[in-house]
């Protein structure tokens, strides 16, 4: 990739410098991993590295290419700087597929290209270098071709993970949707319970002073009974 100076103001090329040395961080790992036997322990756990390093590196140019086209549509920046950063972009896209493509252990563009042109050395394609310039565009037309079928390839793969995601989350949200609707029912069922134990404790309070009182009126007329006994003893005694 080439060398571009960094506005440390800007950070839609400070994040562009980012994206560059990650791709750079990739590539050594990548290399670290062809050094290791494909069936080591050492192997896969490169591999994974990768793996998340690649998403990551996705993710950054999926950022920057969307930041690019806010800032163009809001007229920002200049024509030609707003083309020169699309180019950039191009360069970290075309660099997303190199690396993949070497992750996945299949030929690079460059190995390709030369095996072609060495197929065609031999079998008698290309005669001198003029012919065998000549001979280049169709290639180059096709890998570049396969190139943008592997990028429209990883988009649609992405976009599936993000609608995925999006399902996800809509569950997610039906759910706590649901419980939020249960505790509120809940809520309603204590209330009414406690208003029915507020309406029942006044009840035994009002009963609790109804016995009082009569058990308070049946004491009464047992005094006057024995008083009324003893009067009409007297008067008996009296006469006598």
């Amino acid at each position: 990739m080439s060398l571009v100076l960094i506005d440390n103001n800007d950070p839609w090329l400070a994040e562009y410098n980012t994206c560059e040395n990650l791709y750079h961080k990739i590539v050594e790992t990548l290399q670290l991993r062809n050094n290791q036997p494909k069936n080591s322990d050492e192997y896969s756990r490169i591999s994974a590295t990768i793996r998340v390093q690649l998403k990551q590196y996705s993710n950054e140019v999926n950022q920057l290419k969307a930041q690019l086209q806010t800032v163009a549509a809001n007229n920002t920046l200049t024509r030609d700087e707003i083309e020169r950063r699309q180019r950039l972009l191009e360069q970290l896209q075309s660099s997303n597929v190199k690396i993949t493509t070497m992750y996945n252990n299949r030929p690079s563009y460059a190995a390709q290209r030369s095996e072609l042109l060495a197929d065609a050395g031999t079998t008698g394609w290309a005669d001198d270098d003029e012919d065998a310039s000549d001979e280049e565009s169709p290639l180059l037309s096709g890998n570049v071709s396969d190139i943008r079928e592997q990028q429209q390839m990883m988009i649609e793969a992405q976009d599936q993970g993000l609608e995925a995601l999006s399902k996800v989350i809509s569950r997610q949200k039906n759910i706590a949707l649901t419980i939020s609707n249960e505790v509120d029912t809940q809520n309603e069922l204590v209330d009414d319970i406690a208003d029915r134990m507020d309406h029942t404790n006044v009840t035994i309070q009002q009963e609790t002073r109804q016995v009082t009182s009569i058990l308070t009126q049946d004491a009464t007329c047992g005094y006057w009974v024995v008083i009324i006994v003893l009067f009409i003893a007297n008067v008996i005694v009296l006469t006598l």
